[in-house]
């Protein structure tokens, strides 16, 4: 979640009351530049999403991505492509990426 003062009140109550955190529930907030649009935030966290939940920070790796808050573009598809990222489903608040066959669990 981007780290806005809105969004970090939120998060901060979710936060306290969380009682169950790990890698698979939760909520994590990033720094982003304000002025870029939903597009390029999106594509910019997109290494360190994979860094922290991929093959090097997580078994097993991430298989699906939720994303909120843009629309899947053919600069985001092309750069999940890099990630091994075949499928999409579009959302009412933004999509889904699915990699390994994901889709079919």
């Amino acid at each position: 979640m981007c780290d806005s003062p809105e969004n970090r009140k939120v998060v901060e109550r979710v936060w306290a009351h969380a009682k169950d955190f790990s890698l698979e529930k939760g909520i994590t907030i990033f720094k982003y530049e304000p002025n870029d649009s939903p597009e390029q935030i999106c594509i910019d966290i997109l290494d360190t999403c994979d860094l922290h939940h991929g093959e090097y920070g997580h078994h097993p790796r991430w298989s699906v991505l939720e994303v909120y808050g843009t629309d899947l573009t053919s600069d985001i598809k092309a750069a999940l492509g890099k990630f091994g990222v075949t499928s999409f489903k579009t959302t009412e608040l933004g999509f889904n990426a699915f990699r390994d066959g994901a889709e079919d669990v």
